[in-house]
């Protein structure tokens, strides 16, 4: 990820938006006819890497619209904080998402006593113990994933948001190799009962390969 990829995957990390020109000569059902024209503000939803037309890897972003109340500073000026709401809207709204079976996610936390498999850190919160049951191939489109227990782990919010944006990957042997540091983070923790899909593990390595 370097230039305009990494400005967009950071967009979606930070959940700031970006603001759309689209240019004539695109598709014309979204293009203009001629020149440009701005279209607002939009948020970068996910981003991933796929095997483009020409067999070299792109990076994909997918866009929503959607407005802030953001605003920009002038350049060299005070920095200008959103106001916020002191008593917020509730907003209901309906979309569209892969359903998620609670009740396996549960018990894959519970049977692992809420630890963690990749760093084994217990979380503790007031009310007992906190993990988080983690889809190796996410749900939903692109990916498309199974909500499966073996394709499923249970991790601390840390270790869960480093998988998932592939700042953790595990090797053949188990191995969870750090691709920031550039070494070995440590060893996925699989209980005897939990099968996981290899070929799951290898779909993650392979979409968020960095070399």
């Amino acid at each position: 990820l370097v230039r305009n990829n990494l400005a967009l995957a950071r967009s979606c990390d930070l959940g700031v938006p970006i603001r759309l020109i689209r240019g004539a000569g695109g598709d014309p059902a979204f293009s203009p006819d001629s020149g440009y024209r701005y279209d607002g503000l939009w948020f970068v939803k996910q981003y991933w890497r796929e095997p483009g037309k020409a067999g070299l890897d792109v990076w994909r972003f997918e866009l929503v619209q959607g407005e802030h109340g953001l605003s920009d500073s002038e350049e060299g000026g005070e920095i200008e904080v959103p106001s916020g709401e002191v008593a917020p809207l509730i907003r209901e709204s309906v979309r569209r998402s892969a359903s998620r079976t609670s009740q396996l996610a549960d018990f894959i936390k519970q049977e692992y006593g809420y630890q963690c498999q990749i760093c084994e850190t217990v979380v503790q919160v007031p009310s007992g113990h906190y993990a988080e049951a983690c889809h190796i191939r996410p749900l939903g489109k692109p990916h498309r994933g199974p909500d499966l227990a073996t394709n499923m782990l249970c991790l601390c919010p840390t270790c869960h948001v480093r998988f998932d944006k592939g700042a953790l990957i595990v090797l053949d042997d188990l191995a969870v190799f750090d691709q920031i540091q550039g070494h070995k983070f440590g060893t996925l923790q699989i209980a005897d009962w939990h099968s996981i899909d290899r070929n799951e593990l290898r779909w993650h390595r392979d979409h968020h390969r960095l070399a």
